[in-house]
């Protein structure tokens, strides 16, 4: 179905177009906006159905259940042909990459292979990553685009945070920041429009005793450090 979708409807076409380069659509007359909700609306749909099947599938749910499962599907797209800058790729090669990424570990697995090198395997189909970030640093065009992206995403994340639970401090783990060095003064200045506060923003390194609620870290000044030093109590 969504493979006659992507390549035989128009709609499926408007999918590429705004991918490939979303100004030159919206240029073009494509409802960009229209597209991209029908988009995430869908992706919601299929999460949700993944969900179902999965909590099917072991007879019972976790708030950290599918943790890590983004690497499959992300590798899955990259080995089917689709690109990190859009507008490629096809839903049967995205199924061949699916495949192969479950036969690979299932192999791992059989193999007894370590879970943190299975990680480190599967982490190489999707270098594409990694030669993003190296081409911002060099000024490639679309490479900036795609990072400009990330940094408009960000923002608006910090900002659904801020009006959520009105926090002292956002936390961003700091190997961003060893990729991207001026990635949090990029956020800030994109979030000026947004903001209805100053927040501070700092890169640290989250250990092992923050809690994972819906996607948020909850930590206790005693196990966040920042500069090695500890967070005042109004930070609780």
């Amino acid at each position: 179905i969504y493979s006659y979708y992507t390549s035989r409807t128009v709609n499926g076409r408007y999918l590429y177009a705004v991918g490939g380069n979303e100004k030159a659509a919206k240029l073009s007359g494509i409802d960009t906006n229209k597209v991209l909700f029908k988009s995430y609306v869908n992706m919601a749909f299929l999460s949700a159905v993944a969900a179902l099947m999965c909590v099917a599938r072991f007879n019972s749910s976790a708030p950290t259940a599918g943790m890590s499962y983004e690497l499959d599907a992300i590798g899955a797209c990259f080995i089917g042909g689709a690109s990190a800058y859009g507008g490629t790729g096809t839903v049967g090669g995205a199924v061949i990459g699916a495949i192969f990424m479950g036969v690979l570990n299932n192999g791992m697995s059989i193999m007894g292979i370590d879970a943190n090198m299975q990680k480190a395997v599967k982490g190489s189909e999707i270098k594409d990553i990694d030669v993003i970030i190296s081409d911002y640093l060099y000024g490639d065009i679309e490479a900036n685009q795609v990072i400009k992206s990330f940094i408009d995403y960000m923002s608006i994340a910090i900002n659904n945070i801020l009006t959520t639970f009105n926090p002292h401090i956002i936390i961003i783990n700091s190997a961003i920041t060893t990729y991207l060095p001026n990635i949090i003064e990029k956020i800030k200045n994109s979030m000026n429009s947004r903001m209805s506060k100053y927040i501070n923003i700092v890169p640290t390194t989250l250990q092992n005793n923050s809690i994972l609620l819906g996607g948020v870290y909850i930590v206790s000044k005693n196990f966040l450090k920042i500069d090695n030093l500890v967070l005042s109590s109004k930070y609780d």
